[in-house]
């Protein structure tokens, strides 16, 4: 599963002028994200992150200075695992997992003309084996360090809700039994029901789903175990007692 949440929230950043006329989208959305935070549940089983173990965020930045603008773009680590790994590209792509504070290259500046947009690819790369929150703050900004705006995104990595399959549990009733007994089990497909007698030869079988009437009229007196097994090797024993 893969949940992209806009949480209107005021960021406190230093040294952000708050510039109204820099926008920010996620591409292909309308929703302008400067001064907020994105927060992106993963849930990797769902296929959202691609077999090269990346997460791709593609972001829009649009000029409405009124100017032609030569931008650079500073990520900051507010707070990420050491063991994540994140890549910002527009045409070149810059590792930037080593430095907690990084800023792309003056030699390499994202040009957007007045009116226009670029955009700016990134790549993370979380630990897939560790459930994890990373938040990263992207600064838009024309030395890195005079700020004009930014976005913050948060990430909750899970490795999802692992499903667990339960033992068959199942009811005998009547027990003890005269001319029959009903077994009522939790596993509604295909369950096989096996009774032993207490030298261990085998008196019946059958599959069943949900729930069964067996007919005891021809089971002599004595004590029985019954087995259930599910399709998935699951076992479960009773002990049945029949009294003519």
């Amino acid at each position: 599963m893969k949940k992209i949440v806009l949480t209107a929230a005021i960021l406190t950043f230093f040294s952000v002028t708050g510039n109204a006329q820099i926008e920010i989208n996620v591409e292909g959305q309308t929703t302008d994200i400067s001064g907020t935070i994105l927060d992106i549940i993963i849930d990797p089983s769902s296929g959202s992150i691609p077999m090269t173990g990346e997460y791709l965020l593609d972001l829009e930045i649009h000029n409405n200075t009124g100017i032609n603008k030569s931008w650079r773009v500073t990520r900051k680590e507010v707070s990420v695992p050491e063991s994540w790994i994140d890549i910002i590209s527009f045409g070149i792509c810059f590792p930037s997992s080593t430095l907690s504070n990084y800023c792309t290259p003056a030699s390499a500046p994202l040009v957007i003309n007045n009116g226009a947009s670029a955009l700016v690819a990134l790549r993370f790369a979380p630990e897939l084996t560790i459930d994890a929150t990373a938040t990263y703050r992207y600064y838009v900004s024309d030395d890195c360090s005079t700020f004009e705006d930014s976005v913050d995104i948060r990430f909750n990595y899970t490795l999802g809700l692992k499903t667990t399959k339960l033992k068959p549990t199942f009811d005998i009733a009547p027990n003890p039994a005269n001319d029959y007994t009903v077994i009522s089990s939790n596993e509604v497909d295909n369950s096989n029901v096996k009774i032993v007698d207490v030298l261990g030869n085998v008196v019946y079988t059958e599959t069943i789903s949900a729930t069964k009437k067996i007919d005891l009229s021809d089971f002599k007196n004595g004590i029985y175990f019954i087995t259930i097994e599910t399709s998935d090797s699951k076992i479960s024993n009773r002990k049945l007692i029949i009294r003519h």
